[in-house]
């Protein structure tokens, strides 16, 4: 929780406008530490890329939905197609 209230958005958001390359934004609409309007916020801003939003997995989407979001990453990559 510290990490959270000592988050700078503002500072964030400077990174996020800086990135350049192709983005993965993956979620869970029952995450309940991040919430789907953040999931939107970040995939509007970031450059586009795959999208997953799932609808179970919670705040551990890389233990839940490992083999799915395995996929998308591997398929998102030109020299793996």
């Amino acid at each position: 929780m510290a990490v959270l209230a000592a988050w700078d958005w503002e500072s964030a958001a400077a990174d996020i406008a800086a990135v350049s390359c192709p983005t993965l934004v993956a979620g869970c609409l029952d995450d309940t530490l991040v919430e789907p309007a953040i999931l939107d916020a970040l995939s509007a801003a970031l450059p586009p890329g795959p999208r997953l939003r799932l609808a179970t997995g919670g705040h551990g989407l890389i233990k839940g939905q490992a083999p799915l979001l395995v996929r998308a990453i591997l398929e998102s990559l030109p020299s793996m197609r």
